[in-house]
């Protein structure tokens, strides 16, 4: 799963932030292209 790749370090409320950025990523990539 994506939690080993988390940081250790994080906090309870950057690995919140951190997953959602991994997801936005995740479907931005999986998404067809908006620009054409």
């Amino acid at each position: 799963m994506r939690s080993e790749n988390t940081p250790p370090n994080f906090s309870a409320k950057e690995r919140i932030i951190y997953e959602i950025v991994i997801t936005l990523q995740f479907f931005n990539y999986e998404s067809p292209n908006i620009d054409g």
